[in-house]
């Protein structure tokens, strides 16, 4: 049964990132959400597509802290990866998916 909850997980999560594609913009705001309020040199690494979407979505300045958009071919499409000097936030599409997955296996470990 959680096998077939999983696969479920699985194929509905990867059709929602392609039926809203805007649905990245909820994510970053998400991820940026979470770091320490004095956070600086906030740098938002995003696949290619989605960097332009967000950077025309949203402004470059989310609540009172500036944040930089970086194109990376290496994060898959609508997840991202929140950087600053001190810590780092993975909202990755996969690593998402994994957490969700670990959830309803009732596995306490986090990727």
């Amino acid at each position: 049964l959680v096998e077939l909850a999983m696969t479920v997980v699985k194929q509905l999560f990867r059709r929602e990132l392609r039926v809203d594609p805007t649905h990245v913009i909820g994510v970053v705001r998400d991820a940026i959400k979470l770091l320490p309020a004095a956070s600086r040199d906030v740098q938002v690494h995003l696949h290619p597509e989605d960097a332009a979407l967000v950077h025309e979505s949203l402004s470059s300045a989310e609540g009172e802290r500036a944040w930089k958009i970086v194109e990376d071919p290496l994060i898959s499409k609508g997840g991202c990866k929140v950087t600053t000097e001190n810590s780092q936030i993975d909202a990755q599409a996969e690593t998402r998916l994994q957490a969700i997955i670990s959830a309803i296996a009732g596995d306490e470990r986090q990727p």
